[in-house]
C-alpha cells in the first residue's frame, strides 16, 4: 500500500480511501501518506532531482512535511514519536551505512527502494533546521524553491540556498 504523487494528481492505494471509521482502525498512516504525497508537489514536481543519488531531496523533505504537518494538528509529542518510529526503522535497515545521496543505485544496479531516504533523510532535514534556526530553516527553503521553480536539482542546489540565505556554511 502506498501512494504516488504526479505533478497535478497524487494516486493512493485503495485501503487509504475510506470512511471514518475506518480511518481510525488504520491510525495516522494514511493522513501521513497523504501528507507525504501532497509535500511532493513541491519537493519532487515544483522542484525534482536531476538525477537517482539526489533523491533524497525529494524522499527526505516529503517525509519532513509530513511530520511538520502531523506536529501541527496532534502537537509536538505526535511528532517526535514518528521521528522516533524512522529512527528505529532506519536502524534496522540494511542501507543504514549508505550516504543519502546513494539515491536508489548501488554499485550500478536498482537496489529497490532505499528507505534511508524516507528515514535518514527527514532526520537530516530536521538537522538542518535545528542548526541554522526556523526562520533562517524557512528562508532557505524558500530560496532554494524560488531558484529551482519548474527545475531539476542536486544536492549542492540546496547547499548553496542554505549557505545564501543564512550566510554559513
Amino acid at each position: 500500500t502506498g501512494g504516488m504523487e504526479n505533478a497535478a494528481l497524487t494516486f493512493v492505494h485503495d485501503p487509504i480511501v475510506c470512511d471514518a471509521g475506518e480511518a481510525l482502525d488504520l491510525g495516522e498512516w494514511p493522513r501521513l501518506l497523504v501528507a507525504h504525497e501532497l509535500a511532493h508537489q513541491w519537493f519532487g514536481d515544483l522542484v525534482t532531482c536531476r538525477s537517482w543519488r539526489d533523491l533524497w531531496l525529494n524522499e527526505a523533505f516529503a517525509s519532513w512535511m509530513e511530520l511538520a504537518w502531523l506536529g501541527q494538528v496532534e502537537g509536538e509529542a505526535a511528532r517526535r514519536l514518528w521521528f522516533e518510529e524512522y529512527r528505529e526503522r532506519f536502524l534496522r535497515s540494511e542501507g543504514r551505512d549508505l550516504p543519502l545521496s546513494a539515491g536508489w543505485r548501488v554499485a550500478g544496479r536498482c537496489s529497490g527502494p532505499a528507505h534511508h531516504v524516507y528515514t535518514k533523510g527527514p532526520w537530516v532535514v530536521e538537522m538542518l533546521r535545528r542548526h541554522v534556526g526556523a526562520s533562517d530553516f524557512d528562508r532557505a527553503i524558500a530560496l532554494y524553491l524560488d531558484r529551482h521553480s519548474d527545475g531539476l536539482v542536486e544536492t549542492a542546489d540546496l547547499v548553496r540556498a542554505v549557505d545564501d540565505a543564512t550566510g554559513r556554511n
